[in-house]
């Protein structure tokens, strides 16, 4: 009796979880987002290393696609373009630390749906940032970046997304003068996507 019950209740859930109509396949959507970066300055010969913080605004257009599996399973592609303003602590007489820079990414991720509207899923990708540095320098940047996030149907159109994700980049080349680069950066972010 206990095994019929369990199996009843496993049923009726699973069934609960497609009860609803998942939104299109195909989406676009807009993300807002605000970030908090660590850089460590390696300097060359007898210059000094140092660690700088600060913070960042990010915003962002996204497009992708979406494959809904069995029982609530999610799979997709994700691709991202990212304009980003960054005001850091000083870093001696020419670095004021006010930088922006621009991004491409792509990502997969995967996940499950929910309370018959809402997606748990997780977010890993690859970009490539332009930055330009307060200091006149500029120079192209690779980086890799996870995220988990949740993403809730308002209606077959939209969903409203919250995520949080981690960035790391990093260049052996000079950026700005005689000093390399490691940064590490975590955002929080807001955004709504349009399914078709």
């Amino acid at each position: 009796m206990k095994k019929l019950c369990f199996t009843l209740l496993s049923v009726s859930f699973f069934s609960l979880a497609h009860a609803y109509e998942l939104p299109g396949d195909y989406y676009v959507g807009g993300m807002f987002g605000y970030g908090w970066t660590d850089q460590d300055l390696e300097g060359k010969g007898n210059l000094p290393s140092a660690s700088i913080s600060g913070n960042e605004w990010d915003l962002s257009a996204v497009a992708g696609m979406a494959w809904n599996g069995l029982r609530g399973s999610y799979i997709g592609i994700e691709g991202e373009v990212e304009f980003s303003k960054e005001s850091t602590d000083r870093f001696r007489d020419s670095f004021s630390g006010d930088n922006w820079s621009i991004s491409a990414g792509a990502y997969g991720r995967v996940g499950w749906w929910f309370w018959n509207s809402t997606l748990f899923y997780g977010k890993l990708g690859v970009k490539e940032t332009y930055v330009s540095f307060s200091d006149g320098d500029s120079d192209t940047i690779p980086s890799l970046e996870f995220a988990i996030g949740t993403e809730y149907i308002m209606n077959l159109d939209w969903t409203i997304r919250a995520e949080y994700s981690h960035e790391r980049l990093s260049k052996s080349s000079d950026i700005f003068t005689d000093y390399d680069i490691q940064s590490t950066e975590n955002t929080l972010s807001i955004g709504f996507m349009r399914h078709f």
